[in-house]
């Protein structure tokens, strides 16, 4: 019967599993930093989208550990212990990003689960 289970009193308030976010890009986000608009013009191919992001992915990077930490942050806040980060390894960014990425996540310890995937994004459309 429900009477040999245990009962806890929440105070009205629910409880539910923890969030999950599950396709994130932590390693490349604009996320606290300056607002940045990047709005696709009719006509953008990939081609130019790949250039663009060869353009920003050295700008970004000195801001990675930062921002990813605020992003985990926000994710945290509301609800999410655990994501599953697309992770640039590139002719660009190397492997700079995912070790960016891996010290960020070292520092968090426990509280904080994520799942990191190669995403070569241009490399393989692009390297010979």
């Amino acid at each position: 019967s429900d009477a040999t289970l245990p009962h806890f009193d929440a105070g009205k308030k629910l409880m539910l599993p923890a969030m999950r976010d599950m396709h994130i890009h932590l390693d490349k986000t604009f996320y606290g930093g300056p607002w940045r608009s990047l709005n696709r013009p009719a006509g953008t191919t990939i081609q130019d989208m790949i250039r663009l992001e060869q353009k920003l992915l050295p700008e970004l990077q000195p801001y990675t550990q930062e921002r990813a930490e605020k992003l985990i942050d926000l994710l945290q806040s509301k609800g999410s212990t655990i994501a599953r980060s697309h992770c640039n390894i590139e002719p660009v960014s190397g492997l700079k990003n995912l070790e960016n990425l891996q010290a960020v996540l070292a520092r968090r310890g426990a509280g904080f689960d994520c799942e990191i995937v190669a995403f070569p994004q241009h490399g393989l459309l692009l390297s010979h």
